[in-house]
């Protein structure tokens, strides 16, 4: 009876969860495209942050992790809000998310 249970949990246990990268579309565009979007929806900068990212290149999801400035726009009373991330390389603003009802969390 042990071995068969000591089999089972062994059989069972062998199951790795791991995650996946999934492609995601994104608005990409020049920094006054961008901006002006950003400025219809009257959103101000929140804050700036150095995002740890992968990308895309020709041949694919690259292995490397990439350091691109990540920027997040809000706008307090419509409760909008948009994501924003810099590529150098590139020269070009990509909006990775934008949406609605923006809430703030309290401090714990």
């Amino acid at each position: 009876m042990r071995i068969i249970l000591i089999t089972l949990m062994i059989l069972v246990s062998t199951y790795a969860w791991g995650g996946s990268w999934n492609d995601k579309p994104v608005m990409c565009a020049e920094e006054q495209e961008v901006q002006s979007a950003i400025k219809e929806k009257s959103e101000t900068l929140l804050f700036n942050a150095v995002q740890l990212t992968k990308v895309r290149s020709k041949e694919g999801l690259q292995e490397r992790i990439e350091s691109l400035p990540l920027q997040i726009y809000v706008n307090f009373d419509t409760k909008t809000f948009t994501v924003v991330e810099y590529h150098p390389e590139h020269k070009i603003y990509c909006i990775v998310s934008y949406g609605t009802d923006l809430n703030l969390l309290q401090q714990l």
